[in-house]
């Protein structure tokens, strides 16, 4: 199951976006300030069910202002809910999840300290309503079900509806035992599957039970053997005499805990014979494998995820970029991916990629309104990196101009009526570039003043500056590729 539509309004830098598409891949490029972040974040906010109201600040709020927030997700899929009903369930088919975020008038009763905000989260069928007062299914005894959004409010019990997973800048907190993190959401499984095994040694052989307990104190007292016995003494037996004067048992010191085992547990790698724990290896590193061992959790749970990403080249050499995008086009599975990036490596690869599971929103701001730029509409007959960073960023490089030049070069001199001549360049410039009626200007190339297009003066700026005064500046270097990608 995916997320097939996002629609925000009034999210921080979000005054309206509506229906905005998602594939199983998509990617978000744009400069600082075009909300890709945002976007990931509002996703994951609709997605996560708990403490929404103590985790919105006010800055969240479009310019701060009294409005609502409105974030809506729409599904490629249905996805079951299970409302109680008596001493059993109604099963409802939805495919949309609603979250309305509004700052509170005021302070909640009997309360000295509120949240700031009141949050309405609940899903929706995938049908419209019955009657004006909500939907209806009709019982096996004929009776009919009543409900509304609020019997449909978060939490509700759910089959089918994907998890979020999301990495911002800070790499660990998918790493770190914490709420909805990958690594809690595993150990807390083994802590409980372990208890299921206590329970049967428990009510089966308590030899086994007995040998495990001893096993476990042996194993402490080796370690707390390698701490000599006054630090001990000095440490345990100062607060034991406190403890027994208040008339309070004794406190032992444990490193395992019998009930949770797990709480202690860390993703390490082999640095010769210490474990090193992934959270103190470099972020790019430890965020590939947050994202592989959620893949791997995924796939033996058969649930579907959704895993959000700000700017995976973070902390990743070019060939560990090339590998991980490579993974993600390739990969097969049900999950579900969303990328904000900075890195044309990324863009350039996608683009490569002829999937139509895979979707590139390019964004820009303008007077304050998100909108998309297509970066579909690409000149050149190759995907570039530097054609990307133009689009992109508006990022006007020497590589690109060079690109562009040679691209109309290239198809000048290809063409059966334009053999290479002494006079190539000025028929060059005259045939191709005049015929849409741009000055030329004098250019002083080997010191010979030849008449030629602002194109080619810019070229030979680059290629011999020392002869043309200098290499051209960012200004003329935009006006050149704006003009040469009109005329592609």
């Amino acid at each position: 199951m995916k997320i097939k539509k996002i629609s925000i309004e009034n999210f921080r830098g979000i005054e309206k976006l509506k229906d905005f598409e998602l594939k199983d891949l998509s990617l978000l490029v744009g400069e600082n300030g075009t909300s890709k972040t945002s976007i990931l974040e509002a996703i994951n906010f609709c997605l996560s069910p708990y403490f929404l109201s103590g985790r919105i600040k006010n800055t969240d709020f479009h310019k701060g202002e009294d409005v609502e927030i409105k974030i809506s997700l729409e599904f490629d899929e249905s996805f079951k809910i299970f409302l109680p009903d008596w001493y059993t369930k109604q099963e409802v088919a939805c495919d949309k999840v609603f979250l309305e975020i509004k700052k509170r008038d005021r302070s909640a009763p009997n309360k000295a300290f509120s949240d700031i905000v009141v949050a309405s989260h609940y899903v929706l069928p995938n049908r419209e309503k019955d009657n004006t007062q909500g939907w209806e299914i009709i019982r096996w005894t004929g009776t009919k079900f009543k409900f509304d959004e609020r019997q449909l409010s978060f939490p509700v019990e759910s089959e089918g509806l994907p998890k979020s997973f999301y990495f911002p800048k800070n790499r660990d907190k998918q790493l770190q035992k914490g709420f909805n993190s990958s690594v809690s959401t595993v150990f807390d499984d083994f802590n409980w599957r372990f208890n299921k095994e206590i329970r049967k040694i428990e009510t089966g052989d308590n030899f086994i039970w007995e040998n495990f307990t001893t096993q476990k104190n042996n194993f402490e007292a080796n370690i707390l053997g390698k701490i000599d016995e006054a630090s001990q003494e000095k440490t345990f037996q100062t607060l034991n005499n406190k403890l027994i004067e208040f008339g309070l048992p004794k406190a032992d010191l444990s490193l395992i805990d019998c009930n949770a085992p797990f709480d202690s547990a860390f993703l390490s790698q082999k640095l010769n014979n210490l474990d090193l724990p992934v959270s103190q290896l470099w972020s790019g590193v430890e965020m590939m494998i947050s994202l592989l061992f959620l893949e791997t959790m995924a796939e033996i749970s058969k649930e579907a995820i959704v895993i959000l990403i700000d700017e995976p080249e973070l902390h990743l050499h070019p060939n560990l970029q090339n590998n991980f995008i490579n993974h993600m086009v390739s990969n097969p599975n049900t999950n579900q991916f969303l990328f904000s990036t900075h890195s044309p490596l990324f863009v350039k690869q996608t683009l490569n990629n002829e999937n139509d599971k895979i979707l590139i929103h390019c964004l820009k701001k303008e007077n304050e309104e998100l909108k998309e730029i297509e970066l579909e509409k690409r000149v050149l007959s190759y995907v570039s990196a530097n054609e990307i960073n133009f689009i992109a960023f508006g990022l006007a490089t020497e590589e690109y101009h060079n690109e562009l030049y040679n691209e109309i070069e290239y198809n000048f001199w290809n063409n059966a009526n334009n053999t290479n001549s002494q006079h190539g360049q000025v028929k060059f410039d005259n045939e191709f570039f005049n015929t849409q009626k741009w000055e030329p200007i004098n250019s002083p190339f080997k010191g010979e003043q030849n008449k030629v297009t602002v194109h080619t003066y810019i070229r030979n700026k680059i290629h011999h500056s020392k002869e043309n005064g200098g290499f051209p500046t960012e200004q003329e270097l935009k006006t050149s590729i704006e003009k040469m990608r009109i005329f592609l």
